[in-house]
């Protein structure tokens, strides 16, 4: 389960599952017992996790920036919320040609595209 070889990160099978947005082997793997990374558990919404890592580690920009464009392309509002009040970049240029911004805008959350429509 906690294996290397991702397709993309060269990391663990929930690396792949996050990156390719596939929430429910994700959950799988997590109830399985995989370790979630920063922006694995900001990914799938873990904001408890993801405060408690944040409050144990300083975190570079690129790693909260990276964590707030995942929770963005998954409509995660409440990890969105969290990075951003940590200085995490809405306007980073992530992955698929979009800023976090637009991959929250993409998501399709309501509340999501509603609170990055106002200052955060």
């Amino acid at each position: 389960i906690e294996a290397d070889g991702a397709v993309l990160t060269g990391g663990t099978p929930l690396s792949d599952a996050v990156v390719f947005a596939q929430w429910g082997a994700a959950r799988r793997l997590v109830e399985r017992g995989a370790a979630m990374t920063l922006w694995q558990g900001a990914a799938l919404g873990e904001v408890e996790m993801l405060v408690g890592l944040l409050e144990r580690t300083a975190y570079a920009q690129a790693d909260l920036d990276n964590a707030c464009w995942h929770a963005c392309r998954a409509g995660r509002l409440a990890c969105v919320e969290v990075l951003a009040a940590r200085g995490a970049d809405l306007d980073w240029l992530g992955y698929e040609g979009l800023t976090t911004r637009d991959a929250g805008l993409e998501s399709g959350d309501a509340a999501l595209v509603a609170w990055l429509g106002s200052p955060p």
